[in-house]
């Protein structure tokens, strides 16, 4: 029995999706690239922590 029902990890999914885009949009405007970097490997890491909880 999954942790969490599966709509919970579309919404997840989503949201992070939705970061991604907003920080691709900052990109240019207030943050170096080694934030941006950090922050995108961020991101990964949690979109991998949530495909291997399913």
């Amino acid at each position: 029995m999954p942790l969490l029902p599966m709509y919970s990890f579309e919404i997840m999914r989503k949201e992070l999706f939705a970061l991604h885009n907003e920080l691709e949009a900052l990109k240019k405007k207030i943050l170096s690239e080694d934030d941006l970097k950090k922050m995108n490997e961020h991101i990964e890491k949690i979109k991998k922590e949530i495909q291997g909880a399913r």
